[in-house]
């Protein structure tokens, strides 16, 4: 329930905020999910497939215009990446935001061809993959217009998101740039020359190489500590209910204010108890699973949601 109506004053349900931390159960999850994304991409290399990715450079001032298009294929036995240079936009330099590595190719000779020709190259090559990798792979195929339905995909930074998520057993995590993986990854490789198509496919192509080594992984994730990560996430749920009570209160102030009702004579009216509870339950379903009365009064001014509170729980089916 989102909401209810005491004497025409709508009263609105309150969500706590977004963890910071998972839950044991889930550290597990993503721990056993993290694994076995490592052991799928391993095993489609054992296999002996190729996985196929793509990266693009654009011009800083104009990101329509496709300068650069790298090519990569991993296989078990290694990578082997292609650099396209864009014929049309040769003379447009990157210096501002990003520096101009359009000449500095490292792992091959770069090709220069028309972006006609470089699309219908891309579409042919993609057309034909069954797996394709890059990084933030997904704007790199919408920039030349590469379709590839129901082929499986690896993104790097996905991948590495998801990682640290199971890692340090945290909600949430932000996608990090390249050159970061790269330290993280195959620090052996940070002195390429970043935004050159080529050399960060090839670059994407060790990383990715790297996450689908099961035994690093596995080191990576490191050991649980159970009773660490319990203790952590009570804590994080109860910070959350302190954070939220004020605001608790300051709705029940606001509905005193605008309703008419006396705080004696809503303490008295078991319907109106009945609606708020019913509101906020998810609130005080939380508080009833840490402490009673006295242990939140340590913590926090409890205010009407404590009288509330003390209401609460002979009601467990309404809290609990």
């Amino acid at each position: 329930m989102t909401h209810v109506f005491i004497n025409e004053f709508k009263l609105r349900q309150r969500k706590l905020p977004l963890p910071n931390f998972l839950e044991l159960e889930k550290v597990k999850k993503h721990r056993s999910r993290a694994i076995e994304s490592s052991r799928e991409i391993e095993e489609i290399l054992n296999q002996g497939h190729e996985i196929i990715g793509i990266d693009c450079e654009m011009f800083e001032f104009d990101q329509s215009k496709t300068t650069e298009i790298g090519i990569g294929r991993i296989s078990k036995s290694g990578i082997r990446v292609e650099h396209i240079i864009i014929s049309d936009y040769y003379n447009l330099r990157n210096s501002k935001r990003v520096p101009d590595n359009k000449n500095n190719f490292i792992y091959g000779s770069s090709t220069q061809m028309t972006l006609h020709d470089a699309e219908l190259y891309v579409g042919d090559v993609f057309g034909r993959a069954k797996y394709v990798y890059g990084h933030a792979l997904k704007g790199d195929l919408e920039q030349v217009g590469a379709k590839v339905p129901g082929q499986l995909r690896f993104d790097t930074s996905t991948l590495h998101m998801k990682l640290i998520v199971a890692k340090e057993g945290i909600h949430k995590s932000r996608r990090a740039r390249l050159s970061r993986l790269c330290e993280i990854y195959t620090p052996e490789l940070n002195d390429t020359p970043y935004h050159n198509a080529g050399n960060d496919i090839y670059v994407t192509g060790a990383i990715l190489k790297t996450l689908a080594n099961v035994k690093y992984i596995s080191e990576f994730l490191g050991e649980l500590n159970d009773s660490e990560i319990i203790a952590r996430t009570k804590k994080d749920d109860i910070e959350r209910i302190l954070s939220t009570i004020p605001r608790l209160n300051h709705d029940l102030d606001k509905l005193i204010n605008e309703s008419g009702i006396k705080v004696a004579d809503l303490l008295e009216d078991k319907s109106v108890i009945e609606s708020i509870l019913t509101v906020h339950q998810n609130i005080y379903r939380r508080m009833l699973k840490y402490g009673n009365k006295e242990f939140w009064l340590d913590k926090v001014e409890l205010g009407l949601v404590g009288e509330l509170f003390t209401q609460a729980i002979p009601v467990p089916e309404r809290v609990i």
